[in-house]
C-alpha cells in the first residue's frame, strides 16, 4: 500500500500536532521575510505556494514510490508537510545561508546577484529586463536604452559591480524608461534579443495571445446538456506529443465533470505487459 500524508507540520517534531495553512508555513520557512520591498513589511506570496508545492511534491513522490513498489513489492508512507515542501524550493536562499553565511532578505523585484534582473516603470506601467550575461548587458544598453557608455562606466563593468551599484543603476534606466510605454520598450527588447517581458494584470495574462495558444484557458459546459459556458485554466501535462487525441480528450472529459488541475502523464498501452496505471489523471 502506499499512503500519502499531507499536513501542515508533518507527522513527526514538536509543531506535528498543530494546524496548519499556507500562510504560517510562508512564514515559518522564512519566506515571507525575503518577499516585498527592501526594508518593507514581510509580504505574503501571492499565491499558495506551500500549498501548490505539497501537492507537486505528492505527485512525483507517490510515483516514484509506485516504481520502488512495482520493482520490489514493498509499500510506503509518504510524510508530507506544507512547511518542507515550500522549504525544500529555496535553493538559492539555503546556498547561500550555508555557503557564505548570507540571510536572504525581501529585494523586491531584483535578483540578489544578477543585475539588472528586474522590472522598472514605464510611461504607461511596468516590465520585467533581464539582460543576465555580458553579451546581453551589452545589447541592452547600445540598442534598447541607447546609453553605450554604461558599458565602459567603471562603475557597471562587472556583474559584481553592477549589484553592488544597483540603486545607483536603478536610476539611470528608469529615467530612460519612463519616457515611453511598456509596448515600445518590449518591441525594442526582442529586437536586441534580450529577455524581457510585459507585468500583467491577472486578467490580462488570461487573455495573452500566448496564453491561449497554448491552451491554458479552455472552454466548457457547465452542466451537461446546457447551453452554459465557462473558463477554465488548464494545466494539462503530456509525456506523450501534445497531439495526442486521447490525453486531450481524457483531460477535458476530467475538465467536464467539474475537475480542475486534470494532468494527463501518459496513455494506456495494450503492449506494456498487462500493467496498469500508465493513464493517470490527477485532480488537484
Amino acid at each position: 500500500m502506499i499512503y500519502c500524508s499531507i499536513s501542515g507540520y508533518g507527522q513527526t517534531g514538536p509543531y506535528s500536532h498543530k494546524g496548519g495553512y499556507d500562510i504560517m508555513a510562508q512564514g515559518l520557512s522564512g519566506l515571507m521575510s525575503m518577499t516585498g520591498e527592501k526594508n518593507g513589511r514581510p509580504v505574503k506570496n501571492g499565491i499558495a505556494i506551500h500549498d501548490i508545492a505539497a501537492g507537486v511534491t505528492a505527485i512525483y513522490s507517490i510515483m516514484a514510490a509506485y516504481i520502488h513498489k512495482m520493482t520490489t513489492g514493498e509499500g510506503q508512507h509518504i510524510d508530507l508537510s506544507l512547511v518542507d515542501s515550500g522549504l525544500a524550493w529555496t535553493v538559492w536562499e539555503s546556498a547561500a545561508y550555508f555557503g557564505a553565511g548570507e540571510v536572504s532578505k525581501a529585494n523586491g523585484s531584483a535578483h540578489r546577484v544578477t543585475a539588472p534582473y528586474q522590472g522598472f516603470p514605464t510611461k504607461n506601467g511596468n516590465i520585467l529586463v533581464g539582460p543576465g550575461n555580458q553579451k546581453l548587458w551589452e545589447k541592452f544598453c547600445k540598442e534598447v536604452i541607447e546609453k553605450e557608455e554604461l558599458i565602459d562606466d567603471p562603475r557597471f563593468l562587472t556583474n559584481s559591480e553592477l549589484t553592488a551599484n544597483l540603486p545607483e543603476l536603478e536610476k539611470i534606466i528608469e529615467s530612460v524608461l519612463v519616457q515611453q510605454d511598456s509596448q515600445y520598450w518590449l518591441e525594442k527588447l526582442d529586437a536586441a534579443g534580450v529577455p524581457s517581458s510585459p507585468i500583467y494584470p491577472y486578467d490580462e495574462a488570461l487573455n495573452d495571445p500566448h496564453i491561449r495558444s497554448r491552451d491554458m484557458v479552455i472552454e466548457v459546459r457547465a452542466s451537461a446538456g446546457g447551453n452554459d459556458s465557462e473558463s477554465r485554466i488548464s494545466s494539462e501535462i503530456f509525456s506523450d506529443a501534445r497531439s495526442d487525441q486521447a490525453s486531450c480528450t481524457a483531460a477535458r472529459s476530467a475538465y467536464a465533470r467539474g475537475l480542475t488541475g486534470a494532468a494527463v502523464f501518459g496513455r494506456d498501452d495494450p503492449t506494456a505487459g498487462g500493467q496498469q496505471g500508465n493513464l493517470i489523471v490527477h485532480c488537484a
